[in-house]
């Protein structure tokens, strides 16, 4: 891998910002200390677009005083650099051959958790999404606050288990009636959140499924770029699919392998595919078909990205925790 290059950055401050709020000195502080207490390190991401890889990472490091009496977050951190991403193809991740992927059951539903941005998306706009869920299962709502140049427009949908998941060896019948329970409740959210996609009188939101994965305590996640009506509906119907995909991949590799497992959905062949998977250990990003075939219908020449970041030109970077 080549060298990676260094930075230090403010991550905030206590100037009012550009939704009207603002951190105390105590507050940047308290960062600073659960960042090296919990072992936190950040993603770095062009404007909280998690959708698309990280451009390198980093951590909360200290408080310092600005020329103007304020306060700054400052972050240090290493850029990836363009050897740290590795295409598909060339990587020695297995996908699964036709009928390799069926011994993955996907889970039975027994809550869900809508989050959203509320920079992005109000409230009062999405509490009906959440108050019609609620009617199928418990239905938690969870606020992820991204303050970006541009806030994109996210919901999170996560299902949450019965248990950590059925995955092999269960008994014809056993796995025939979870299929079943599984296919109606799904279809009860997909009917759902299709009718609040027909209330919105502007550009349809990205969706991002999530489905823990209790056996190696990660969350799959499948998302699905502003989606129409039927691009949606055939997202929904495959999610059993996508957990059976990530699953095949997760139990394919050692324990605690990858750091993220992010699938997304191609809109011209309604199959959910690779997004990017990273390593545990920061030393690779896996990218998916998207990033290579000028063909795909979700095609990003993410290499300028990258290039751009390295030489910060025009991108807006943002931090997203994870622990070690």
């Amino acid at each position: 891998m080549g060298e990676r290059k260094k930075f230090k950055a403010k991550l905030s401050s206590t100037r009012l910002d550009l939704q009207g709020e603002q951190f105390t000195k105590e507050e940047l502080e308290r960062i600073v200390k659960e960042t090296n207490e919990e072992d936190i390190v950040s993603m770095l991401f062009n404007e909280h677009q998690t959708t698309l890889p990280p451009l390198g990472y980093g951590r909360a490091k200290s408080v310092e005083i600005a020329e103007d009496g304020e306060y700054e977050l400052i972050a240090e951190g290493e850029m990836f650099d363009k050897e740290d991403y590795i295409c598909l193809q060339e990587s020695n991740i297995h996908l699964p051959v036709a009928g390799e992927e069926k011994k993955y059951i996907f889970p039975v539903p027994a809550s869900i958790q809508i989050s959203y941005n509320p920079f992005a998306i109000s409230s009062s706009e999405i509490k009906p999404l959440i108050d019609n869920l609620g009617k199928i299962a418990p239905t938690a709502e969870n606020l992820v606050a991204q303050k970006s140049q541009i806030p994109q427009e996210v919901i999170w949908f996560m299902l949450l288990a019965v248990t950590g998941g059925f995955l092999q060896k269960m008994g014809e019948g056993i796995a025939d009636e979870t299929v079943k329970i599984t296919h109606a409740f799904l279809e009860k959210c997909r009917q759902t959140l299709i009718n609040y996609f027909q209330t919105r009188n502007h550009k349809n939101p990205d969706v991002i499924f999530q489905i823990p994965f209790q056996e190696q305590m990660i969350v799959i996640e499948g998302a699905v770029i502003s989606p129409n009506e039927k691009i949606l509906c055939e997202a929904f119907d495959r999610l059993p699919e996508l957990f059976a995909l990530a699953a095949f991949i997760l139990e394919s590799n050692k324990k605690g392998y990858f750091r993220n497992i992010k699938l997304i959905f191609n809109p011209k062949s309604d199959q959910w595919e690779v997004n990017y998977l990273m390593t545990k250990k920061l030393e690779r990003i896996i990218l998916g078909p998207r990033y290579f075939d000028k063909s795909h219908p979700l095609f990003c020449q993410f290499d300028q990205v990258v290039e751009d970041a390295i030489n910060k030109k025009g991108i807006s970077i943002s931090l997203g925790g994870y622990r070690q």
